[in-house]
This record gives structure tokens, C-alpha cells and sequence, in this order.
């Protein structure tokens, strides 16, 4: 179910973070990070990845960049946007997908949940980096996005919501995501 947030684009420069990041080399991502045996979500890390290898899914299909806050980019851009949704952060970072790449169906695994946890509440969010653009599409659970417009901040219904993006359009598609806590 859509929870949008609002626009934080009168105080957030989307162009800037772009510009900010254009120059900077990531590696591209395949897939989830490995997780080692003994991580609480190693299996279901292992449940995702063979799900997306019996579908058919490759590296040359998956593909993305992911450049973090305060290490590819301003630590100030997680704090403008904690403000925004009045959370504390503990993550945050720019998703990059070229024309022709995708992420598939998943849940983000986040190794850190049990100890984030002891923090407060933890809440996600993902925000339009990139102005509307044809081809850029994201998905969560029953939601479909598309052409929406720069700046849009929305709450995953849940920290384990599923989702997936697709660039099938002929310019990179940038997305924002957020995970923070809140102690109420």
C-alpha cells in the first residue's frame, strides 16, 4: 500500500546529489551482498538467490550501483532527509541502474537488524532521485511507480517489503533509500 511522505525537493538538491556522484566508481552490484553461515539471515539470503537463478536471472541481466551516504557522497544529504521524515539514520544510499538492467524481485537483507533493532523502530523509505523519465519503473509489493516526480519521499509498508526496478529507458535511473529509527 502507497504511504507517500511528501517532496523534499525545495530543500533537497536531487540534481546536485546526482552531479555529486556522477565522477565517483563504484563496482557494480549482482545481487545481495554474501552473507557469512552464521548471519541470522543467511538463509533467507540463500532462499532469494537461488529464486533468482532458477528464474533465470544473470549478472548480465542484475545489475546496479549502489554509492553510500558520508563514503560516495555527503553524509548531509541522510541528514536533510532524516529531518524530513524525523528519523534517526543508520543507512542510506543512491541505487544507480543503466538502460537495460534491473533489480529483480527481493527483499533488502540487512545484516545489521538485530542490532539496529535495540535502537527503536526501524522504518525505510525511498525517494525519485532522477525526474520522471520513460523507461524508469519500481515496484513494491502490489505498487507499481512510474513517472513520478523528483523529489517524492514514500515509506515502505515494512522493513522487509518486497520490491524490485527496472530500467528500460535510455538514461540512468537513480533512487534513494533510507533506513533509520525512531524511539516513539
Amino acid at each position: 500500500m502507497k504511504k507517500y511522505i511528501g517532496n523534499i525537493s525545495i530543500i533537497f538538491d536531487c540534481e546536485q546529489l546526482i552531479s555529486d556522484i556522477a565522477n565517483v566508481e563504484v563496482d557494480a552490484q549482482h545481487g545481495h551482498m554474501i552473507l557469512p553461515t552464521d548471519n541470522p539471515f543467511y538463509q533467507e539470503y540463500v532462499r532469494q538467490t537461488t529464486a533468482l537463478e532458477l528464474a533465470g536471472y544473470d549478472e548480465h541481466v542484475v545489475e546496479y550501483r549502489h554509492y553510500q551516504a558520508g563514503e560516495h557522497f555527503s553524509y548531509d544529504y541522510a541528514e536533510q532527509f532524516a529531518k524530513f521524515v524525523g528519523a534517526n539514520p543508520l543507512m542510506c544510499w543512491v541505487s544507480e541502474i543503466y538502460p537495460g538492467k534491473c533489480t529483480p524481485w527481493h527483499w533488502d537483507i540487512n545484516p545489521w537488524e538485530q542490532e539496529q533493532l535495540k535502537l527503536g523502530n526501524i522504518v525505510r523509505y525511498f525517494m525519485f532521485l532522477s525526474k520522471p523519465a520513460p523507461g524508469h519503473v519500481f515496484v513494491t509489493e502490489d505498487d507499481c511507480y512510474y513517472n513520478e516526480l523528483q523529489g517524492s519521499i514514500y515509506q515502505y509498508e515494512h522493513i522487509h517489503s518486497w520490491h524490485a526496478g527496472t530500467n528500460v529507458g535510455l538514461i540512468p535511473k537513480y533512487l534513494m533509500t533510507f533506513t533509520g529509527y525512531k524511539t516513539e
